[in-house]
């Protein structure tokens, strides 16, 4: 992704206010994550409360993903963007009300998530709609570049803002961090925020109605249909919730593997491991989208998920911290050479009038399979110890993409 392209991809300017409210709302989510990850370790010291904690996020995210992306498809997506992003400011200042109690950081875990699902399906599919085609995989590099980078930012400063400021502080930024958000949700061209807001919620007031509920049921099915019968779309989704599934699992064990394993600070875990991880992913992202001409994604990806499987693996056998960072970082450019390629294939391949459920087809498979993983990664973990896991997974992807070699060459 040239230099050149970047700054032209920007000048757009409805773009470039769409790429700054991700920027902020991403810094929110991420630093939230880390935030929370910690803390659930600090409170119950296992590592089965923080794959709960996660499935307090993927829940949500299984029972809810494809509905949100019908219902955002009927309507103003900046609306929905805007209304997700003031509604998780309002939720994080419950935190700091209930931080230090477990069971309430998981049901507002579950709010957060639940808000987010109609976030997601409103936010990618609009960038076809601001930039022309032949910019589309350059602003989907950036968007890829912006999310790993903020999951990076949010994993360095994650343990040191608790360390230096303490709960209430870092959540009270996050709080910040998602107004800046929704302000620059106002930005994006189109009718004014305020007028936008009454038309939807008049729109909204017939949302329950038995010809649009009837209307809703076809549309979501017609989704899951259109995924069904279109065989790229299907192989990238697919990839995609795999690729996700890792970095999930992960981020659920990290903590775990910092105390248990390389005896590292827990708090210092988001800075020392998954820093490398992320840091490889953005890497990653950047060399995919610069070379996009030469590398096509039926060549990338096959090579990312045999690339992850090998460093999941070698992960388990650290001897030392050295050994897991630059494992970690070779783990997450892996990952990065799947995403990039499969969500340009998802905006390239898929219509407008149906891209969010698409991706709320994908928002809501992924939270699907993600749990599974996140509830045996936790729990064999606390039995068997985290670097064992970490074995078992990296074999598990290797003979997943052997069975799924022939889905992956019809990209």
């Amino acid at each position: 992704m040239s230099k050149i392209a970047v700054v032209e991809v920007l000048k757009i300017k409805s773009f470039r206010a769409l790429w700054m409210a991700q920027l902020f709302s991403q810094i929110g989510i991420s630093l939230l994550t880390f935030v929370l990850a910690i803390q659930t370790y600090h409170l119950t010291g296992k590592n089965t409360a923080v794959s709960v904690l996660t499935l307090s996020f993927i829940v949500p995210q299984a029972l809810f993903g494809s509905l949100a992306g019908v219902i955002v498809d009927r309507y103003d997506k900046r609306i929905v963007l805007f209304l997700t992003n003031i509604s998780r400011a309002i939720v994080v200042l419950l935190f700091l009300l209930t931080g230090e109690t477990i069971f309430f950081v998981y049901i507002l875990a579950i709010l957060i998530s639940l808000i987010t699902q109609f976030f997601v399906p409103a936010e990618a599919p609009m960038i076809p709609d601001l930039v022309p085609k032949q910019r589309l995989i350059t602003a989907n590099g950036v968007f890829t570049l912006t999310i790993f980078v903020t999951m990076l930012l949010g994993g360095l400063f994650a343990g040191p803002l608790l360390d230096l400021f303490g709960l209430n502080l870092t959540i009270f930024s996050v709080f910040i961090v998602y107004l800046f958000a929704s302000f620059n949700i106002t930005q994006i061209p189109g009718q004014p925020i305020l007028p936008a807001l009454r038309r939807n919620v008049g729109l909204f007031k017939n949302f329950w109605d038995e010809k649009t509920t009837q209307i809703l049921k076809q549309e979501f099915h017609e989704g899951k249909d259109y995924v069904r019968k279109n065989q790229k779309v299907k192989a990238a989704i697919l990839i995609l919730v795999g690729s996700q599934t890792i970095i999930a699992s992960i981020s659920t064990l990290i903590p775990g593997f910092a105390d248990a394993n390389l005896k590292l600070n827990v708090n210092h875990a988001s800075v020392m491991l998954l820093g490398p991880a992320i840091f490889g992913i953005v890497v990653g992202a950047a060399l995919v989208s610069q070379l996009a001409k030469k590398i096509q994604p039926r060549q990338g990806i096959p090579i990312g998920i045999m690339g992850a499987g090998i460093f999941m693996f070698l992960l388990g056998l650290s001897p030392n911290l050295i050994f897991a960072q630059i494992t970690l970082f070779c783990l997450g450019f892996s990952n990065a050479l799947v995403d990039v390629s499969c969500n340009t294939i998802l905006q390239s391949e898929t219509q407008e009038q149906v891209r969010s459920r698409v991706y709320g087809v994908l928002t809501a498979l992924g939270g699907i399979v993600f749990i599974l993983p996140v509830v045996l990664s936790g729990t064999l973990s606390d039995v068997f110890g985290v670097d064992r896991v970490f074995m078992g997974f990296g074999v598990i992807i290797l003979l997943m993409m052997l069975k799924f070699l022939r889905q992956i060459k019809t990209i």
